[in-house]
């Protein structure tokens, strides 16, 4: 179809799939596995800066206090990097970062992002993302100048939390505009657990999200500032199968999310991750681990 470029794209893809599927013969195993899906983009994760604002858990420097009275001495701080930042123009910034280091860009990217935040006050703030809204706890003992205590302290607050975002609507359909709200530590319990948010905001695929309102929270009006209308979804195909296993084994194949292996002499020693993908050929017979 001429003028369809991303359908011509799609249709090369699709023909290059099956010219190596050709190429490889009846007798070979295809598999065909995406770790993502694609759909539009209707994230509302712009909106949770301004909705932790107006419940008054992040506070901005020289932000009133809530009995309305003036900002505490001391809290409003001068930060050079984005003072600088903001005397470049868009386009050079975004040129001089790509030259930087990732390690680097990311962290003076965060230091700026969260240069007016007054942590003396803040019990939660947002997280970097693009997608799922990230919050994380300003909890005493894990973050530099956490306030919030752990244990019950900190367990109300994630309730409190969580209630305040699930009653979030669209002010213009009065409909919800979360799914449901994932506790890191109950769905990615471990060890490196304190790496991650500590709630993580899934939206629903209704509608492009440009607003949030709430008995608690007085109407959030701001369009996404990401310009792509697709992003990625979530599980796609959920690992498609081209082609099969000799017939009449009676055994199946199925591989989800991602696995991380720890080798040793280019020989898999461990498996790490959550898919169980290497058990799974093993239990076929297609792999056998080093001893």
């Amino acid at each position: 179809m001429p003028g369809m470029p991303m359908l011509e794209v799609y249709q090369a893809i699709d023909r290059a799939v099956g010219q190596i599927q050709a190429a490889a013969g009846p007798d070979t195993l295809f598999l065909m596995v995406s770790g993502d899906g694609v759909g539009p983009n209707i994230a509302g994760w712009h909106l949770l800066p301004d909705v932790l604002e107006r419940l008054g858990y992040l506070v901005n420097a020289g932000q009133a206090s809530e009995s309305g009275g003036a900002a505490p001495q001391g809290q409003r701080r001068f930060d050079p990097i984005k003072a600088l930042r903001d005397l470049l123009p868009k386009d050079f910034r975004k040129s001089l970062a790509r030259r930087l280091p990732t390690a680097l860009r990311d962290k003076l990217a965060q230091r700026v992002d969260m240069a007016a935040v007054d942590w003396s006050r803040t019990v939660a703030y947002c997280l970097p993302t693009d997608l799922e809204g990230c919050i994380r706890i300003n909890l005493k003992g894990r973050e530099p100048l956490g306030i919030v205590e752990p244990g019950a302290a900190y367990g109300t607050l994630l309730e409190e939390l969580e209630r305040a975002l699930l009653a979030l609507r669209d002010p213009a359909t009065n409909e919800p505009i979360v799914e449901r709200i994932l506790r890191s530590d109950v769905a990615f319990a471990g060890h490196r657990r304190d790496y991650l948010p500590d709630l993580v905001v899934n939206w629903k695929a209704l509608a492009p999200i440009s607003g949030a309102c709430s008995e608690r929270v007085p109407a959030v009006l701001k369009p996404s500032p990401d310009p792509r209308p697709g992003t990625h979804t979530g599980p796609a195909f959920g690992d498609f199968l081209a082609g099969s296993l000799p017939a009449n084994t009676g055994r199946k194949m199925r591989f989800t999310g991602t696995t991380v292996l720890k080798l040793k002499d280019g020989k898999i020693t461990e498996e790490i991750g959550l898919d169980d993908g290497v058990t799974a050929l093993q239990q076929l017979g297609l792999i056998k681990l080093a001893a």
